[in-house]
């Protein structure tokens, strides 16, 4: 049993720390040290979480893993593209773009990222199809993590869109009567604070990096549609 579990181990901590610190150096960059690290800890909950059900699959009896492993990565599949399809169906009724700051630095190397572990995740697939033949958990598995992959690009790709109805970031759907009130943090970057009314992962604090030359329309605009700004 320790044979297992130390192994295991490794690899939890593993698949912990490397997301938590990619994250950090990404929003660091754009943010500032302050703002990346109050996000540390909401994305470390989701990991632990991720953490436990991966360390419990590594537990089970060998004869049992490979169906629970197929049932997991059939659920994951199917929570993914349903969060994809309501997402892009939210954003369709997000009526006319008032203005388009473009897409985040850190949404730009997210994107490159997940692409590149697309590839990697379809050469992977191909090389035990090569190797092994046709077997239902390795496709089980590709499709799954072919999944986590558009599903980071969901949130990636899009541009940062302030519309009639709120704002997209980050494959994010914000509505104006979510926001209480908002301001431009003082930290040397154009950075915008969002406090919302009630809790969105976690939080009930948004920060949003805003190129400079938009600054002011992006005031106009929060001062039409936000009830109390600051």
């Amino acid at each position: 049993m320790l044979a297992d579990i130390v192994p295991l181990a490794v690899l939890v901590a593993v698949f912990i720390a490397a997301p938590l610190v990619l994250f950090y150096v990404l929003t660091a960059f754009e943010l500032g040290p302050k703002l990346a690290g109050k996000g540390l800890g909401r994305l470390a909950v989701c990991l632990l979480i991720a953490a436990v059900v991966l360390a419990a699959g590594g537990l089970l009896p060998r004869e049992l893993r490979a169906s629970t492993a197929l049932a997991v990565l059939l659920v994951l599949t199917g929570f993914l593209w349903g969060y994809i399809l309501a997402r892009l169906r939210m954003r369709a009724y997000m009526g006319e773009v008032l203005l388009d700051v473009g897409r985040t630095k850190t949404g730009i190397v997210s994107s490159v990222i997940a692409a590149g572990a697309f590839v990697l995740v379809l050469v992977d697939y191909v090389s035990d199809l090569r190797q092994d033949g046709f077997n239902l958990e390795p496709l089980a598995r590709t499709v799954a993590l072919s999944s986590l992959c558009a599903f980071g690009l969901s949130f990636s790709l899009p541009t940062t869109k302030f519309t009639r109805r709120g704002i997209l970031w980050l494959g994010w759907v914000i509505y104006w009567e979510q926001i209480e009130s908002y301001e431009w943090e003082p930290v040397g970057r154009c950075v915008l604070s969002l406090r919302l009314r009630k809790r969105a992962f976690l939080s009930r604090r948004i920060h949003i990096p805003v190129p400079a030359d938009y600054k002011q329309e992006v005031d106009d605009i929060l001062a039409a549609h936000v009830s109390v700004g600051s």
